[in-house]
């Protein structure tokens, strides 16, 4: 009896695994597909085609300047060039010291030949604007698709300060944490 038990037991938990690992694989394929289907949608849109919207005062015009720079990278153009300073200094996570604008173009090109920005989201925490400075914070989401074809996640904290210039936002500098 208790070898019948024992080879019961055997065959329902093989059922279960089976029957669980397939619903899981299931899931996965259908959310891989809904991603492709969205990605699909989303990369019939043009950039100018975006709905836009009217600035309301000073902060407005300020994230529209932030998400002009998502746009733009995520089109793979050199928003680097056209939105920094001279003398901007970004700090990224990864790296151990802040990068200067040379540098950032060097990365910029780097990762422009060898990864693709895919989707972004963006979440305004705060802005505080005195005169022409402001500082920015805010969460980001990405997703980037890496030369070995491997989607890459990544989440975390920016901390933007921007400068106003002939009636124009640009960056100064950039911090990222997790």
């Amino acid at each position: 009896m208790d070898i019948f038990i024992k080879k019961s037991i055997n065959i329902i938990l093989i059922i279960v695994f089976t029957f669980s690992f397939s619903n899981a694989q299931n899931s996965l394929e259908r959310q891989l597909r809904e991603i492709d289907e969205l990605r699909a949608k989303l990369d019939g849109l043009k950039i100018d085609e975006l709905p836009t919207k009217k600035y309301s005062n000073q902060e407005d015009e300020i994230w529209e300047t932030i998400l002009s720079t998502w746009e733009s990278d995520l089109a793979g153009e050199d928003w680097i060039s056209t939105f920094c300073f001279e003398d901007v200094l970004s700090w990224t996570k990864e790296d151990p010291m802040p990068h200067d604008k040379i540098s950032l173009q060097r990365k910029r090109a780097y990762d422009s030949k060898n990864s693709k920005l895919l989707f972004y989201d963006i979440k305004k925490t705060g802005i505080v604007v005195k005169n022409d400075l402001a500082i920015v914070y805010y969460y980001y989401i990405t997703e980037t698709l890496d030369a070995g074809g491997k989607v890459k996640k990544e989440k975390g904290k920016l901390t933007d300060i921007l400068v106003k210039e002939n009636n124009k936002w640009k960056y100064l500098g950039w911090s990222e944490t997790k």
